[in-house]
């Protein structure tokens, strides 16, 4: 529900007795029209210096589905974000995007296989792999590889998003 920007009046009151008696409360609400291009202000501060900016702007991307062309390179890029929290956000920001995310397998793949990517980010990729890429011999062998180096506590992770990359690809028999 969209609410018309203006100010409003917000009156409550609580009966809390025998202790406290009636308590009111009153408050004024303002509501901001919206800007007239949130979604290129959000790609703008993909660039920002502020780690906090550029993930709020991450997360905010993902109500963009429709905008994927602009969307999409963006989310690409963050993921050379110096900040391992952000590339790993962004990966899971992609899952809003699964054109833009397919198309991007062979990049994906390469960070699935990085040893300088976090645990996390690598089980991201693999998720996200597992949902989006296109059947591939190359995609099932480097998720098994994934499985294969995972650290113990994490492998259920990568034999899951193994599992359901199969389960995906394999041809149906109905």
């Amino acid at each position: 529900m969209a609410v018309p920007a203006g100010e409003y009046r917000l009156a409550v009151s609580l009966d809390l007795s025998p202790v406290f008696g009636i308590v009111k409360a009153e408050t004024v609400l303002s509501v901001s029209p919206p800007p007239a291009d949130i979604l290129t202000r959000r790609l703008e501060e993909l660039g920002s210096p502020d780690i906090v900016v550029r993930r709020t702007a991450l997360l905010d991307l993902r109500y963009f589905p429709k905008d994927g062309a602009r969307v999409g390179p963006a989310l690409l890029a963050a993921l050379d974000d110096p900040d391992g929290s952000i590339r790993s956000l962004a990966v899971s920001v992609l899952n809003a995007f699964p054109k833009e995310a397919a198309a991007a397998t062979d990049r994906l793949l390469a960070i699935l296989a990085s040893k300088e990517a976090a645990s996390h980010e690598r089980q991201n990729v693999a998720f996200l792999l597992a949902r989006v890429a296109p059947p591939s011999k190359e995609v099932e062998t480097a998720l098994v590889k994934a499985v294969e180096a995972a650290e113990e506590i994490l492998r259920a992770n990568f034999e899951n998003a193994l599992a359901n990359y199969r389960r995906r690809v394999a041809p149906r028999t109905e």
